[in-house]
């Protein structure tokens, strides 16, 4: 098991919480054809990597499908199960441990990564070699567990952010006349809530909260000059129920009230 030290942020506060990380177990199974996961509960973080064929289960109510070359990491206490038989072979490998703190060492689970770098199957593969090696010390596998996070992190940071912001993107564009909140989209889209919030900063330099503010005004501003609908069906439009707030809203952003904006933009 390693351990951690985090100082608290706080200038006054000098405590320090410590985390922990343990690497449990990993291997590679070949499997033929046909293959269907039993159900099982994973009382563990597992983190599988799927080299030829594809996997095919549930987490809990969650439907994944897992193809060649592709990664995911799954939290602890839930219930996977197959779904659907792999109509090839399939190969994976899969790597198990505990933490007090994922986010300590950069484990974000439940999102489906794809196309990892060589450098991750290295990892796994020296994972697999040294498990059977009973003459290594227990930290030895702890500091490549770390070393595969970091891998994982560095090569899905930029393409996996990207893709995560063009769902959030999506999703927002589409969503835009219901109630849109962080908790809202993270169960939409199933990320965590903070490293939702983390990727919008990164990626669109803003809060989610104010790209939410982004998206209902610039979709305002478009419908006020482009088209002859009345005020408070815009305003129903970009998510408010209610014509006066979103006029204080609009106002408050952009200086000017919906009507006075479309007279000064025709």
């Amino acid at each position: 098991m390693l351990m951690h030290k985090v100082k608290n942020p706080h200038r006054y506060n000098k405590t320090e919480e410590v985390c922990t990380i343990s690497f449990d177990d990993c291997g590679y199974i070949e499997v033929p054809a046909g293959f269907l996961y039993k159900k099982r509960f994973l009382d563990k973080y597992e983190i599988l990597y799927v080299t030829k064929g594809g996997l095919y289960f549930r987490l809990d109510n969650r439907e994944i499908v897992l193809p060649k070359n592709s990664l995911i990491i799954l939290p602890p206490y839930k219930t996977m199960e197959g779904f659907r038989q792999s109509s090839h072979a399939t190969g994976f490998y899969y790597v198990n441990f505990t933490t007090d703190n994922p986010a300590c060492f950069g484990v974000h689970s439940g999102a489906v990564e794809t196309d990892h770098s060589p450098e991750i199957v290295g990892t796994l593969e020296k994972l697999v070699r040294q498990k059977s090696d009973l003459l290594l010390p227990d930290f030895i596998n702890d500091a490549l567990l770390l070393t595969l996070l970091g891998e994982i992190n560095r090569t899905t940071a930029s393409s996996g952010r990207a893709e995560i912001a063009s769902r959030l993107r999506q999703y927002i564009e589409q969503n835009i006349a219901g109630s849109l909140t962080a908790d809202t989209i993270s169960g939409a889209l199933q990320y965590n809530r903070d490293y939702l919030c983390r990727i919008v900063k990164k990626q669109f330099g803003v809060s989610l909260r104010d790209y939410i503010i982004r998206c209902r005004l610039d979709l305002a501003k478009k419908l006020l000059i482009t088209s002859n609908y009345p005020v408070q069906e815009i305003a129903s439009m970009v998510g408010y129920s209610d014509s006066n707030l979103f006029t204080k809203f609009f106002s408050y952003h952009t200086g000017q009230s919906p009507q006075s904006y479309r007279y000064s933009n025709v």
